[in-house]
């Protein structure tokens, strides 16, 4: 999350205040379920109005707003990574060309400008490891959707947690 302040509590009774309250402040809760600890998680996140384009995430590590001209390198990770990426992502047979790799990246663009998306790119050194991305935010609902991917090298190093710490 770009110079977010995130902060993690567990769900008590505050969880409508909360809500209320960050509705107040123009920022988002996030309820995450942890079903293997039966619990929920509320996530407290404050945006930005203006979203830097690069975050330093750690040495070597930046999240860069995903824009066109990543469309090439980002197309061949993905066609790099297929067979990996299928098992949870929909869209990844869809992605035939680099021609649908740009739409996707205009389309996110566009709606970074209308303040309804967030997406970086996750960059170690010059190669891309993956996406971190918020969706669908609606301010006055209070809400958003967390979409990431990892290819296999990005993988059990901890690079989507710094992400998303960041």
């Amino acid at each position: 999350i770009p110079r977010a302040r995130v902060s993690v509590a567990t769900r008590v009774k505050a969880g409508v205040r909360e809500r209320e309250r960050a509705a107040k402040r123009r920022s988002w809760v996030i309820l995450l379920s942890d079903t293997s600890q039966r619990r929920d998680t509320l996530c407290k996140m404050s945006f930005p109005k203006q979203p830097p384009e690069q975050v330093e995430v750690g040495p070597g590590l930046e999240l860069r707003a995903l824009q066109p001209e990543h469309a090439d390198v980002m197309f061949a990770l993905v066609d790099a990574e297929r067979a990996h990426l299928r098992v949870w992502l929909p869209w990844v047979d869809g992605t035939r060309a680099v021609t649908d790799t740009r739409a996707f990246l205009l389309d996110v663009c566009a709606k970074r400008a209308a303040g309804q998306t967030l997406a970086y790119g996750i960059w170690e050194g010059e190669a891309l490891r993956g996406v971190l991305g918020f969706h669908d935010i609606s301010a006055s609902n209070g809400n958003l959707q967390v979409g990431y991917w990892l290819s296999r090298e990005g993988e059990g190093r901890g690079l989507m947690t710094m992400s998303v710490a960041a």
